[in-house]
Formats: structure tokens, sequence, C-alpha cells
């Protein structure tokens, strides 16, 4: 991640560029997959788990959000980093919830 994102040219993406679509399905299915992944596990989680789950959801979710944001208004750059941060914060949703005692 860190080597593509010295290598970005440090411009603003527009409308136009495919890869601004590219973001936009990937966007998509990410909150798609965390659905998904969340929606069966809610009521069978620890406390504890619970509360780890739902703050990186939360962080999943502003980061993937603002990402689509962030490429229009700042750098194509900062939005694949961002992207990254949500696609990691479900990884770590992922772990807990294997994790999981109760599950």
């Amino acid at each position: 991640m860190a080597l593509a994102w010295q290598r970005n040219p440090a411009e603003l993406g527009t409308v136009d560029d495919a890869n601004f679509y590219q973001l936009l399905a990937e966007s998509t299915m990410q909150l798609l997959g965390l659905a998904t992944l969340l929606w069966p596990a809610r009521a069978r989680l620890a406390r504890h788990s619970r509360t780890w789950i739902w703050v990186l959801a939360g962080a999943a979710v502003v980061s993937v959000v603002t990402s689509i944001l962030v490429y229009l208004f700042v750098s194509t750059g900062w939005s694949a980093v961002l992207s990254f941060g949500g696609t990691a914060a479900q990884a770590f949703i992922l772990l807990q919830v294997m994790n999981d005692p109760s599950v």
C-alpha cells in the first residue's frame, strides 16, 4: 500500500475516471461484505466482542464512504489509503468474529 501511495500522482479524481467507478464498485462490495458478515453474527456475539466489532464496523463504513469523497476533493492517493483502512478494519472484524467464544 505504501509503494502504491508513493507512486500515485497527487491529483484530484473526477467522475469521468474509470478508477472512480472502480472505487464505487469496490466500496459497494465492501459495504455488502460487511453487512453479510455482521447480520448473521449480531445476536450471538459476546458483549466485549460486540463492542469492538461495532466500533470497527463504524470505522470501516466511515472509511469507505469518505474514500469516495476524498477521491473527488482531496487526492486519489489518500482515497486509496482510506479504502485500505476500511478493508483492514473489516479484516479485524472477521478475526474478532472467528475468535469469539460464543459463536
